[in-house]
């Protein structure tokens, strides 16, 4: 990647981060409204796929880096997770580290759940494994978006 590139890894990157807060924002308004009580079976529905949302942005995201930064998006039947430990790993003469293993865990229970939400019936959410992710959505995304704004840095200073 050249540094005249980079302002439209960041663009793309700016646009994704306009989508994950609108997400973030309704998961913050569902939250409130069922504050006092268990969510309707719409509510639930509703979270579950506000978290895939969320961590279809995040991987958006990571898919954009991987593209345009390492050249190299995984291509194997484990794509997904083997995304998240590329991103764990420095590359020689093109960039840090994305993100800490600390991180990746984290996105790894978001991806899990995601994989979870798509094959199964909406009679079988767990409120109470959605509720904490839920949570924790908005410190995630902080997290992430920290960890992006950090490479955007280093490959400017670059």
């Amino acid at each position: 990647m050249t540094r005249t590139e980079l302002p439209a890894l960041r663009a793309q990157l700016s646009v994704e981060s306009d989508r994950l807060k609108r997400v973030v924002d309704e998961i913050d308004s569902l939250l409130a409204a069922v504050t006092a009580r268990e969510p309707s079976p719409v509510e639930a529905i509703a979270g579950a796929a506000y978290l895939q949302n969320l961590y279809n942005a995040i991987e958006n995201c990571l898919l954009r880096v991987a593209h345009a930064v390492d050249e190299s998006v995984p291509d194997s039947p484990d794509w997904h997770r083997v995304l998240l430990d590329q991103m764990t790993a420095p590359i020689d003469d093109l960039r840090p580290a994305v993100m800490d293993r600390s991180l990746a865990a984290k996105l790894d229970e978001y991806r899990r759940f995601r994989h979870a939400f798509r094959h199964m019936y909406f009679f079988d959410l767990d409120w109470p494994r959605i509720r904490p992710l839920l949570a924790a959505s908005r410190s995630l995304c902080v997290e992430v978006w920290s960890a992006l704004d950090a490479l955007m840095r280093a490959l400017l200073a670059e």
